[in-house]
């Protein structure tokens, strides 16, 4: 962390950088499980219109 001359309330650089690195993991891994999300209900769309077809 950064030196401690400042007051113990206030946040650093370093601390802002780490805050920062941590949320932008978080926003790739939700983009990662939306695109999962997403994959899933196209193959699930394509699952039940073929099952449509074949029925009729």
């Amino acid at each position: 962390m950064a030196i401690k001359n400042l007051d113990e309330e206030e946040i650093s650089a370093d601390d802002l950088a780490l805050i920062g690195a941590v949320l932008t993991t978080l926003g790739d891994f939700m983009v990662v499980l939306s695109l999962l999300k997403a994959r899933a209900e196209i193959k699930q769309q394509q699952s039940s219109a073929n099952n449509t077809i074949f029925c009729k």
